[in-house]
């Protein structure tokens, strides 16, 4: 069996023709692959502005579903808890840079529990026993 060559008119002539197509295919993947490269660096180097430039950084975002959500956003060196809905944002706590998220958010708990049992035992009898017949 005879293996097809280029023409007489060609370049190669004599070289078989798979062979030189391979060989224009494999020119344009380097091409390609150099292009992917050089634009992938431009990426990357831009990024890197762009986050070294800003001082306000979302670290980890949750949402809750309905337009709720919690994430842990970074000012400069401090960290924040944030929760916020459909209208507003707020500030549940300042997160320690070495601590740990669920231990923050355990005392956080805590905290405000202990905040409402203090407003508890604050108010008088007679306004918590009229809250409850308006309740029942």
């Amino acid at each position: 069996m005879k293996i097809p060559t280029a023409k007489k008119g060609a370049r190669n002539v004599g070289q078989p023709v798979s062979i030189r197509g391979a060989a224009v295919y494999w020119t344009i993947w380097q091409t390609a692959q150099q292009w992917l490269s050089r634009t992938w660096n431009w990426v990357q180097v831009r990024q890197q502005a762009r986050l070294a430039s800003k001082s306000l950084h979302v670290e980890e975002n949750v949402s809750l579903g309905m337009k709720r959500f919690v994430a842990v956003v970074k000012v400069g060196d401090q960290r924040f808890l944030l929760g916020g809905g459909g209208n507003d944002v707020s500030l549940l706590a300042c997160l320690e840079t070495r601590g740990n998220f669920q231990e923050v958010l355990t005392a956080s708990a805590e905290q405000a529990a202990a905040q409402v049992l203090t407003d508890r035992k604050a108010q008088p009898a007679r306004a918590r026993t009229r809250r409850a017949e308006k309740c029942a």
